[in-house]
């Protein structure tokens, strides 16, 4: 990886310490497998897009996961470089997230998840009887 500051210079080991600076860490992503599945835009107006997230596909950048995630294809696909998820799900994990579009109203939706005035329903597939 590379480590600069700032200004873009490098920084080695041997570089002298500065209280209060910035320093930027910039690794070799490794080579990513692509997710073969699509996600799926259902809703997109002026505050909100809602996106159905298939399984194995991260919702942001993240660890290992930097370019097959969801918010990295939506960004492609849409142009829309504001886009921010307001809440995550697993990466194993189907199902709806909900991306504000909107800086000024971002706040206001995240919120609601933060104080889960969210309702959330889950399901799940099982063999069998679940509990026998």
């Amino acid at each position: 990886g590379r480590v600069v500051d700032e200004a873009g210079r490098r920084l080695t080991p041997e570089s002298p310490y500065r209280a209060g600076a910035r320093v930027y860490y910039y690794r070799e992503p490794e080579a990513e497998t692509h997710v073969p599945f699509e996600e799926r835009v259902l809703h997109l107006d002026e505050h909100l897009l809602v996106a159905d997230k298939p399984h194995f596909l991260a919702v942001a950048p993240a660890g290992r996961f930097l370019r097959e995630t969801l918010l990295v294809r939506l960004k492609q696909r849409t142009s829309l470089d504001t886009l921010v998820p307001v809440h995550r799900i697993d990466r194993e994990t189907a199902g709806l997230v909900v991306f504000s579009v909107n800086p000024s109203t971002r706040g206001a939706y995240a919120s609601l998840f933060q104080r889960r005035e969210v309702l959330k329903v889950y399901e799940a597939l099982s063999v069998g009887r679940p509990g026998t």
